[in-house]
């Protein structure tokens, strides 16, 4: 992912379905990755979309927006536990998560469906600037 989002300005869909299956979206106008010696730290720019900014306007403890990549071998989360061993998965975790994808059984994204999501896909894009 840092490979592909260094060559060009991106932007990223989180499309999320609810537990009643109605689909939502958050925009966010820049999407990248820094490299592995940053942790693979995720940047996110300004949101729109129909889903709540989950990823970057919650608190600082489940803040996603410029957080490295956690993993169950590879704790770089700001929790004092392991929010990808305690959670199950590899995330941007802060400590630990208002939104968790990454994760067998039900999905969370912020109030909108919290461990009951359906499904969810990231899509990214080249930006288009003038």
């Amino acid at each position: 992912m840092h490979q592909i989002t260094k060559q060009k300005v991106y932007q990223a869909r989180f499309v999320i379905w609810d537990a009643s299956n109605n689909m939502k979206f958050a925009d966010y106008n820049l999407f990248s990755l820094e490299d592995e010696s940053q942790g693979y730290q995720l940047r996110l720019g300004a949101h729109s979309g129909t889903a709540e900014d989950a990823m970057a306007s919650k608190g600082t403890t489940t803040m996603h927006d410029n957080m490295k990549f956690s993993a169950k071998d590879r704790d770089q989360d700001t929790s004092s536990g392991n929010c990808a061993a305690s959670s199950g998965g590899g995330w941007w975790y802060s400590a630990c998560y208002s939104v968790l994808l990454n994760f067998k059984g039900g999905m969370t994204w912020g109030s909108l469906c919290k461990g009951n999501c359906k499904a969810s896909a990231i899509l990214i894009k080249p930006a288009i600037y003038c």
